[in-house]
């Protein structure tokens, strides 16, 4: 993978250079070198980003190069968690979230959707608060494990993960809402 990365960035190929950092983030982490994997699944998601910015106005291609990243993406924020680094993981999966959401807006309806500073680097986990509900709930599914980051006191999350054993992570879900919404009497909307 180092070769091919040289290879890349000599060329200047920002996709196969980020293609590249994101397998030896995958090697590092399957060998258990998680602070390290974290550090190459960066410098992929950020060649992939700069490869995105240069697309520019045809959101079709955007889109379809998001979702052949997307790989790349869930990795950093799984690599995060591994590493207990949750609040960071949270950012990582905002910013697809909004980056992914913002492109459809565009396409679909041809619609600058606004977000808040969500895909500017520097983005907060206050800043991200300062724009939701009290009622959010951040969550994330990885086979049968759902992660959830849960607002505290409007200024921090806790994190929490769960590992669904006797059904899929979808089906424990929507159980999940049903009970929550069957035990605080709130109609479904």
């Amino acid at each position: 993978h180092t070769q091919r990365r040289n290879i890349a960035k000599k060329l200047g190929d920002r996709i196969g250079e980020g293609k590249a950092c994101f397998r030896q983030g995958c090697d590092r982490a399957f060998s258990g070198a998680l602070h390290v994997a974290a550090d190459y699944s960066k410098a992929g998601v950020k060649l992939f980003n700069d490869a995105r910015a240069h697309l520019q106005s045809i959101d079709v291609w955007k889109i379809n190069f998001r979702t052949i990243c997307q790989d790349a993406y869930d990795a950093l924020w799984r690599t995060l968690i591994g590493i207990e680094q949750t609040d960071e993981a949270l950012l990582v999966a905002e910013q697809g979230r909004a980056q992914a959401l913002s492109d459809l807006m565009k396409f679909t309806y041809d619609s600058q959707l606004p977000v808040s500073g969500l895909l500017e680097p520097g983005a907060t986990i206050p800043g991200i608060l300062s724009i939701t509900s009290t009622q959010t709930v951040f969550m994330a599914f990885e086979g049968n494990k759902v992660d959830f980051w849960v607002p505290h006191e409007g200024k921090t999350v806790q994190f929490r993960k769960h590992e669904v054993t006797d059904q899929d992570a979808v089906t424990f879900l929507i159980g999940l809402r049903r009970d929550v919404f069957k035990q605080y009497q709130i109609t479904d909307r």
